[in-house]
């Protein structure tokens, strides 16, 4: 567990050192899975404003480091509420969690939004789910968290569309969530929307002055907390 618990705190340090401005799809893939792999911790809820440090969280009685100020975070706009957003990911079956984004110079903010996303997102289904056993990365499930009981899985994908007029092209269902990173110029505003089984998180800016995370990073920890509150707003 010490080692564990050293590996996570490493990959949480190395998420607050900076993004690079270029990322080729098929990297942003294999980083992400790399970092899920040993980034795996159980969780519980704390409301973010009840410590001092605005970028942490308390799960499992350990502290945990997020990319933006959670603070800020909450101030992020939901449409049309945090309950859609609840059942679209925590109130079904869900086997699939398909991420999206436009290949463009940005690549690299959205390699590291998608894996702030993608981590978070399996310590959530482990928390809800935790009683059934399970595994991640095992045997020909490398990106799939699988739960021994009921022998089913949650899997994550990341791609790259080559253009925004692929977005239409987008499918999703209540088993094969959809979830759409856009930032500028393909955005401009921040905030998370829930339409059917696809959601579009969304930052208006990449500009990190004064900070070290963009409003994307606001936008996806919005949508973790509205996952990891009981009672989120």
């Amino acid at each position: 567990m010490e080692n564990e618990k050293k590996k996570e705190d490493a990959n949480a340090q190395k998420e607050h050192s900076g993004k690079k401005k270029s990322l080729k799809p098929i990297l942003a893939t294999a980083v992400i899975f790399a970092a899920i792999a040993g980034s795996l911790f159980f969780i519980s809820s704390l409301n973010p404003q009840d410590r001092g440090n605005p970028y942490q969280m308390v799960f499992g009685n350990e502290t945990r480091n997020f990319r933006a100020n959670l603070i800020e975070a909450e101030k992020v706009p939901v449409y049309p509420n945090s309950g859609s957003l609840r059942n679209v990911f925590l109130g079904n079956n869900v086997s699939n969690i398909n991420i999206y984004y436009i290949d463009g110079a940005e690549n690299g903010f959205y390699g590291t939004s998608g894996m702030e996303f993608t981590i978070k997102m399996v310590l959530i289904y482990k928390y809800y789910r935790g009683n059934e056993g399970y595994s991640f990365g095992e045997g020909n499930r490398e990106n799939c968290l699988y739960f021994y009981k009921s022998g089913s899985s949650v899997c994550f994908n990341i791609e790259a569309l080559k253009s925004a007029g692929n977005i239409s092209g987008i499918k999703s269902s209540p088993g094969s969530i959809a979830v759409l990173l856009l930032g500028p110029p393909f955005s401009s505003k921040t905030g998370v929307t829930a339409n059917n089984y696809t959601v579009t998180v969304e930052g208006k800016s990449f500009d990190e002055t004064n900070r070290k995370y963009t409003d994307l990073d606001l936008a996806v920890d919005k949508l973790l907390l509205v996952l990891m509150k009981e009672n989120a707003a």
